[in-house]
């Protein structure tokens, strides 16, 4: 039961963000990737984890290459 509950959330988390991210003006600028329903980020073209996607609304790239990218 636990797990349609779990699927459930995650699909309304994602169904959310990707929301977020059609709406002007919202997010850095740059289009998030989309593949086969999942945010994935743009360098590495994995999926993003539904935490981070949650904690920083239409991010882009993962948290170890997003720190890349900054040069961190």
């Amino acid at each position: 039961m636990a797990d349609i509950i779990d699927d459930a959330q995650a699909t309304e988390v994602l169904d959310r963000l990707q929301a977020l991210a059609r709406v002007p003006g919202l997010g850095t600028g740059e289009a998030q990737l989309v593949i086969e329903g999942a945010v994935c980020c743009l360098e590495c073209e994995e999926p993003i984890p539904l935490a981070r996607l949650a904690a920083v609304p239409g991010c882009v790239r993962c948290a170890e290459c997003q720190e890349e990218a900054e040069g961190l």
